[in-house]
């Protein structure tokens, strides 16, 4: 979980960057996506292989006011997801000339690091419980 909330918590600067045009944005992407319709883009890039997919809940319209020629500067990171579904989704930020049009938001680094209090309280529980004779070992 660490590792996670280290990868999404970077400074711009210290993403992947790649700029090119747009050569395809939709909110859809052959199958993709699944669920919530109206709050997902794809984006391609001509100097990307894979399409970005873009939760944009809150900046769907900012998304919308590009289109396809424009020369955006997308900063992102890859995993062995992205690589085996042909699909990035960890696109941090998108600009587009000296505006930023996306930011993704901080929910990774929130969940993780719930997940993480979570696993410390319950070990301190369970070792209170312990101390008590409330469980065995």
């Amino acid at each position: 979980m660490s590792y996670v909330i280290w990868l999404d918590s970077k400074d711009k600067s210290d993403y992947i960057q790649t700029t090119g045009r747009i050569t395809y944005l939709s909110p859809r992407y052959e199958e993709l996506p699944n669920r919530d319709y109206d709050k997902y883009r794809y984006l391609g890039i001509d100097t990307y292989r894979y399409v970005f997919e873009i939760y944009a809940d809150e900046q769907g319209a900012s998304i919308d006011s590009l289109n396809v020629g424009n020369t955006v500067t997308a900063y992102y990171y890859e995993t062995q997801y992205t690589q085996e579904d042909k699909v990035n989704r960890y696109l941090k930020y998108l600009d587009s000339g000296s505006k930023t049009v996306y930011k993704k938001g901080n929910i990774i680094q929130t969940v993780g690091a719930v997940v993480i209090c979570m696993c410390i309280l319950l070990n301190l529980i369970t070792y209170l419980l312990y101390q008590n004779g409330k469980i065995p070992y």
